[in-house]
């Protein structure tokens, strides 16, 4: 591109030169405008930032937008309210709506499977949420008589009075509008007690990317910060990225998956969220992508020629623009908030040390077992501390590859030196007993002769 550019101005002939210096001229006058590609002035520029509302001792970095802020409400209630047994049937448009609570704790007690248990859930949430459904589609109809609804269906029109859309109470296209979603209190403490291991050099990998560390609370968001959380579309790992998008910057294959460890995952994230951020040019947007894609963050904004999150949300009309991406900033303030004032959400709360550990480069592949017996390091620790190595290298079916970083516990690297000199002795004498018993067949064909003659 450059190189055509720098072309055609060469070319610049003569008689045209003049409506260059022209151009020139003007573009000094009243300037290039940065935006020019969005049509954003000045003025609407100040109102769109006016829409952002900055809580006492929030960083402003991440704003909360006033359109936002009951969704942010919202999810801190079920990141730090509600459990993985209760249920909220709860409005998808107007997040600040909520038609029912279910309590499913009884189950505990039922002597059933985890499966039938689940389908007792889903069963009874989506009984409520038609309910709810049927009460909306009602007071959507032009001939309504408030005064001949049922109690319940004058509650929910009560709830609703204070919104000024004429469309409030139509249903989306697809029927989705009536949510149920689960709490997940329960999880999020488990998330906040397992990062311990690890937040503190992942924020240190944040700040060495110059990005800010508090985007490490994402994690929460994607997988209430699991190492070993896997989703029903392949992604993995605390960050989880997909194979798609891990493979720019992570070993993927059926020996390692980089995926898996939350270090070696942070810096893949920490490359990701810098290249939205430079492409998209504000966080909001910029979070919004690690979920949707930049592409698709940017197609979105050239479409609604808007940089303002809120004002993408409800002009832009994608199917795969869906609740989970319109709500992914959201759901990202309000982890960010539950993480950073814990204690005021949970109370006391034993979290975790930092994992504490020496790296050594693995020389030349070999088994794990042979690690195990020869280093005086166990297989458990080793797993704990190398979550990339797959499944067949823990059970020593598959050598850790040559080249490995690999991680043992803090305090051992002498042992695994001189353990390692033992395993290398091993594998080379090996190699030689190899060698000798294929001579030795060879010799036995070909017979004991310096040559063959034909």
């Amino acid at each position: 591109m450059a190189r055509k550019l720098t072309k055609k101005a060469y070319n610049f002939n003569i008689k045209k030169r003049w409506y260059f210096i022209a151009l020139m001229v003007f573009l000094m006058t009243v300037g290039i405008r940065p935006d020019e590609n969005f049509d954003i002035s000045a003025q609407e520029q100040e109102e769109s930032d006016a829409d952002y509302f900055v809580e006492e001792g929030q960083n402003a970095i991440f704003p909360i937008p006033t359109e936002l802020k009951e969704n942010v409400e919202f999810w801190k209630k079920i990141y730090a309210k509600y459990t993985s047994d209760e249920v909220v049937i709860h409005d998808g448009r107007f997040m600040g709506i909520t038609y029912s609570y279910l309590d499913f704790a009884y189950l505990k007690d039922e002597d059933i499977s985890e499966r039938a248990k689940e389908r007792i859930k889903e069963r009874k949430s989506k009984e409520v949420k038609d309910y709810y459904k049927k009460i909306l589609i009602k007071l959507s109809k032009k001939d309504l008589n408030v005064e001949n609804l049922s109690d319940e269906e004058k509650r929910v029109y009560e709830m609703f009075r204070s919104i000024e859309d004429k469309d409030k109470f139509v249903m989306d296209r697809r029927g989705k509008r009536v949510r149920a979603q689960s709490g997940q209190k329960d999880f999020f403490i488990k998330g906040i007690i397992d990062s311990g291991e690890y937040l503190s050099e992942m924020e240190r990998i944040f700040e060495e990317y110059d990005l800010p560390m508090e985007l490490t609370r994402l994690t929460f968001v994607e997988s209430m910060f699991n190492p070993y959380a896997y989703s029903k579309s392949g992604a993995a790992g605390v960050w989880q990225f997909l194979k798609a998008t891990g493979k720019r910057y992570l070993i993927i294959n059926n020996i390692v998956d980089e995926r898996r460890d939350p270090l070696l995952a942070t810096i893949a994230a920490s490359k990701f969220l810098t290249k939205n951020y430079e492409s998209i040019g504000n966080w909001p947007l910029a979070i919004t992508a690690y979920n949707h894609g930049p592409n698709s963050i940017i197609k979105a904004m050239k479409k609604t020629n808007s940089t303002h999150l809120p004002e993408i949300i409800n002009n832009y009309n994608q199917r795969r623009f869906g609740f989970a991406s319109k709500n992914f900033y959201a759901e990202f303030l309000a982890a960010l908030d539950v993480v950073n004032n814990y204690k005021n959400y949970f109370g006391d709360i034993s979290i975790k040390q930092p994992l504490k550990f020496d790296v050594v480069q693995i020389e030349r592949s070999m088994f794990l077992r042979d690690i195990e017996r020869y280093c005086s390091i166990s297989k458990d620790e080793i797993k704990k501390l190398n979550l990339a190595l797959q499944g067949d290298v823990i059970d020593s079916r598959v050598y850790i590859p040559k080249g490995f970083a690999l991680r043992i516990p803090e305090g051992k690297k002498e042992a695994f030196y001189k353990g390692f000199e033992v395993i290398t002795s091993k594998y080379s004498a090996k190699k030689e007993n190899k060698k000798t018993e294929a001579s030795d067949k060879l010799k036995e064909i070909l017979g004991d002769s310096k040559g063959v003659s034909f």
